[in-house]
């Protein structure tokens, strides 16, 4: 079932940026299963409902990619705790991979030497808080992170290096409670990441020391990847290690995706649905930033 050439993959699409045809977005809609569909056409926004359309297509062009599975005829299911996983038959399916989508980037990770085994990225993009201060908006956020933890966010001097820190510890954490599929309702100060420098990657390495600490146990059979998409977006992927999955530790860089490369292989529709198109033509690309009235 698995194409022996690329065993791991580390994807990036700039859905932020994509101005969909007409034609693009119908042709993507075409492989969507009916709830994919709905649930992305509810979305408010344009860039949200990219976004979403944009992690299912990265899905199903590994599935071609890797599994050699035609666009027409994968099917993608949730497990109870909702992570997505390609349906091959009864009690079977491929679920090492896994998406994220935040700011201008769609990412998929995938290690396929075994297609149970457990992968989990995050995305974010590094922004300021809103509406708010720095300090201000750590201590809302005071309970997701151990002392030692902050005590490394905190280091820099720099405020929007903390923000870095701050996304950087964001994004293993919820790369890992992704891997386990148990979301975001966990106690994030059980887990503790250990890393052997407190500043972040640089922009053109992948670092592979950092180490996760659950309930001030050790996981050895755990390993992630930090790196860089852009200076705006970080990312981290949480593999586990077990003697099935073997996985050789390698700078892999995230390769960015063209929208041509995103729709190869997408079959055309012989009926293209316009009405969804239009749905998604007449909303706004996003919020309207409020402007404060004149005093």
């Amino acid at each position: 079932m698995f194409s022996d050439s690329i065993p791991k993959l580390r994807w990036c699409f700039r859905c932020g940026s994509w101005t969909p045809t007409e034609r693009e977005w119908t042709k993507a809609a075409g492989v969507l299963l009916p709830e994919e569909k709905e649930r992305i056409g509810r979305f408010v926004y344009q860039k949200d409902a990219k976004s979403c359309l944009s992690g299912r297509l990265l899905i199903r062009k590994a599935a071609w990619e890797i599994c050699k599975i035609p666009y027409q005829k994968q099917q993608l299911k949730r497990t109870d705790t909702g992570k997505p996983y390609v349906f091959t038959g009864p009690s079977v399916g491929i679920r090492a991979f896994n998406v994220s989508h935040s700011g201008d980037f769609a990412v998929l990770a995938g290690n396929f030497d075994h297609p149970t085994a457990n992968v989990g990225v995050d995305v974010m993009k590094i922004e300021w808080p809103s509406r708010t201060t720095v300090s201000e908006y750590f201590h809302t956020m005071r309970r997701q992170f151990t002392p030692s933890e902050w005590h490394i966010i905190q280091q820099p001097r720099d405020e929007w290096q903390k923000m870095h820190a701050f996304y950087r510890f964001w994004c293993l954490k919820e790369s890992y409670v992704k891997a386990i599929g148990v979301g975001l309702g966990m106690d994030l100060q059980r887990l503790e990441f250990h890393t052997e420098r407190w500043n972040t990657p640089n922009m053109d390495e992948v670092l592979l020391s950092t180490r996760l600490h659950v309930d001030g146990i050790p996981q050895q059979d755990w390993m992630f990847e930090e790196s860089y998409i852009d200076e705006h977006h970080c990312v981290a992927v949480a593999v586990h290690l077990t003697s099935q999955t073997p996985h050789e530790l390698t700078n892999t860089k995230f390769v960015e995706l063209t929208t041509e490369e995103l729709l190869k292989n997408v079959p055309e529709v012989d009926s293209p649905d316009l009405d969804y198109w239009y749905q998604y033509a007449s909303k706004e690309e996003r919020p309207r930033r409020q402007t404060k009235p004149p005093s």
